[in-house]
């Protein structure tokens, strides 16, 4: 398996319908809050809010691109546009078009939901832990 450097890399070693896409997409992914991140983690694009939150995957098999949402199980899912592979209890995926564009409006709506998905994880988890510190004075 190729490894890569940096996302530069990454997408230089796409096709060229692949790049069109993650050009389209990742801008629209980074304006939803300047708190999100971007990086190369498990040698594929990775965005992450307080832990992380959706990635770029290729699926060879069918020659898909999918955007995939971490907590993808907790959202709603209101236009019935994700779907779940055999073995993936969590992450949810958004198979992409390879022409034509995708329904931005509805992905920003659907990143908003995973922001908030992960402040609601993130308080839980930071009240946990104030709560176990608290328990041991």
């Amino acid at each position: 398996m190729k490894r890569y450097s940096s996302l530069e890399h990454y997408i230089f070693e796409q096709e060229e319908w692949i790049q069109r896409k993650y050009q389209e997409l990742s801008p629209l992914i980074l304006s939803v809050s300047s708190e999100i991140q971007e990086s190369i983690k498990f040698n594929t694009p990775f965005y992450t809010y307080k832990g992380f939150l959706l990635y770029f995957s290729i699926i060879k098999k069918g020659n898909k691109l999918v955007l995939g949402f971490c907590d993808g199980h907790l959202m709603s899912d209101e236009e019935n546009i994700l779907q779940s592979n055999e073995g993936q209890t969590q992450i949810r995926h958004w198979v992409l078009q390879r022409e034509g564009l995708e329904k931005h409006d509805v992905l920003v709506r659907y990143i908003h939901e995973a922001i908030l998905i992960k402040e609601e994880r993130y308080k839980i988890n930071t009240n946990s832990k104030k709560q176990r510190q608290w328990a041991k004075k």
